[in-house]
């Protein structure tokens, strides 16, 4: 006899296909106390086709789990019968639930209450059965979800992109998706969803909602924010991904200089949530000139800084240089039409920034590029130029999909 209070049922079969149609038997659910003789009557072993019976509970918790075809659809129902003696069930409502797959969404039907059916034997809940659509490869919707939002399907391809199709979503981006895609034709239901006023907080936790807490709010060591007060603003610290050490440094011979991105300065370059690091293909490490790379997966604040005193030591004198940033956006890459992001270079005490919108770059999709991030001289004591960087930490607008592999510094003479 089992030690646990609650019933799992043993190895085996338990469920009848007929068809498309499958049948699960009493022994083959979870249920929640089904061991405990006060409150279930289960059948006992080799007598699959006796149903269960319930006693007592004030928890009811019955569940199952059985294999489906993809892109069907199918019905659920319960087959229950209420004896003479039933009670508790008067005005009480019970819930049916379905999920597709390890990852997918529950969805949840109210049956009427259980009551009413008094009397009939072997009836089915819910009487219209609770539809279950499984699509084809065994995900939901991706894209264009929320109440009242379409998305639109700008132009039909060409012959030589036939599997392809822009769409635009409803943020105003632009994204291609492969046509063997399946939509639903139409508009997102409950439009009015966004002009819905919440009269107290109170409202806001029944849905589901926890309180935000603001980013100066926070400890320094958990948000770069963190620790800012109104009278003394705290120099954001970023976290080093790598030494600064001017032997990782890669001189060719037109005179460029390489910097991997391991020497660079990356805020949450360590959290795996924000940064990863990946080895480069042997095809992107000839065309971008780098072994690694760093993959920029979601992040509202971006600071990327380096030393030019390192670049300064293997340079030559008397020289203007110009930075370039070695990047790939990829095919999924977002947020980048929202803010501008600022390239800086800071000499002499003096920083020269300049702001570029990215979108233009970012629609370049998987191919490394370039992008200009300031010029430079070295003087005849070498320290001539400090810092550089790119950083865009004013908006909350997250952004991601984009792989930055180093920076190339050119000389301009």
């Amino acid at each position: 006899m089992s030690s646990s209070p609650h019933y799992v049922p043993p190895s085996g079969d338990f469920s009848v296909h007929d068809g498309d149609k499958i049948t699960i038997k009493p022994r083959g659910f979870n249920i929640v106390w089904g061991n405990d003789s006060r409150y279930w009557k289960l059948p006992g072993e080799g007598k699959n086709d006796e149903p269960a019976e319930l006693v007592q509970v004030s928890w009811l918790e019955v569940t199952g789990s059985v294999t489906v075809t993809k892109g069907k659809k199918y019905k659920i129902w319960f087959k229950v019968s209420l004896k003479d003696g039933a009670f508790g069930w008067n005005g009480c409502p019970v819930f049916m639930m379905a999920k597709i797959g390890n990852k997918g969404r529950y969805s949840w039907k109210r049956i009427k209450p259980l009551d009413q059916f008094y009397g009939n034997n072997n009836k089915e809940i819910p009487e219209e059965g609770f539809e279950m659509d499984v699509p084809e490869n065994g995900q939901g919707a991706k894209l264009a979800r929320a109440a009242g939002t379409f998305a639109k399907i700008m132009k039909e391809p060409s012959p030589p992109t036939l599997s392809l199709r822009p769409v635009r979503l409803p943020s105003g981006l632009k994204k291609v998706i492969d046509s063997r895609c399946r939509a639903t034709i139409g508009i997102v239901s409950n439009p009015n969803h966004g002009a819905r006023k919440l009269r107290k907080a109170g409202q806001s936790r029944w849905l589901g909602r926890r309180p935000i807490v603001r980013g100066v709010a926070i400890n320094p060591v958990d948000h770069p924010r963190g620790g800012v007060n109104t009278l003394h603003q705290r120099k954001i610290t970023p976290t080093p991904t790598g030494k600064d050490d001017s032997s990782c440094y890669i001189k060719d011979s037109s005179g460029s200089i390489r910097v991997p991105v391991r020497a660079l300065n990356i805020v949450w370059g360590n959290a795996p949530r924000f940064w990863q690091w990946i080895k480069l293909t042997e095809e992107n490490s000839k065309a971008s000139g780098f072994e690694e790379g760093a993959v920029l997966s979601q992040v509202n604040w971006i600071e990327v800084t380096g030393n030019l005193h390192s670049i300064a030591s293997v340079a030559a004198s008397a020289k203007m240089y110009e930075i370039f940033y070695v990047v790939k956006f990829q095919v999924d890459a977002f947020g980048w039409h929202s803010v501008p992001i600022k390239f800086k270079v800071k000499r002499n005490g003096e920083e020269r920034v300049r702001s570029v919108m990215l979108q233009a770059y970012r629609e370049k999709q998987e191919e490394w590029l370039e992008i200009p991030g300031g010029d430079f001289t070295i003087s005849d004591d070498k320290f001539g130029a400090e810092e550089f960087g790119t950083f865009e930490v004013e908006s909350d607008w997250w952004k991601g999909g984009m792989v930055l592999a180093g920076i190339r510094v050119k000389s301009k003479n």
